[in-house]
C-alpha cells in the first residue's frame, strides 16, 4: 500500500536557487531559433583549449526577455538575488 503524499512545502524561490551546485562557464553560445533562444553554457581551461559543455537551455521569446532583465538588474546597482515569473 502506497503511504499518502504529504503536502508539499511552499517553495521560497531565493532559497531554491541556491538548492543547487552551480557549474562554471566562461564560454557562451546563443543561438535565435524559431521556438526561442538557445544558450549554451561552456567551460574554457585556455583559448586554444576544447570549450566542454556544462549545459544547454531553451527559453521561449518571453523568458529570454526575463532574463535580459533579471541580467540588467543583476548587473547594475541591485546585487541582490532576483526571481521574476
Amino acid at each position: 500500500m502506497k503511504s499518502p503524499k504529504s503536502p508539499r512545502k511552499p517553495v521560497d524561490q531565493n532559497a531554491f536557487a541556491f538548492d543547487i551546485p552551480a557549474v562554471v562557464s566562461n564560454y557562451l553560445v546563443g543561438h535565435r531559433t524559431a521556438m526561442g533562444l538557445r544558450i549554451t553554457f561552456c567551460e574554457k581551461v585556455s583559448l586554444e583549449g576544447e570549450a566542454k559543455l556544462r549545459a544547454a537551455v531553451m527559453l521561449a521569446p518571453a523568458d529570454a526577455q526575463m532574463l535580459r532583465d533579471i541580467l540588467t538588474s543583476l548587473l547594475g546597482e541591485d546585487r541582490e538575488p532576483v526571481a521574476r515569473h
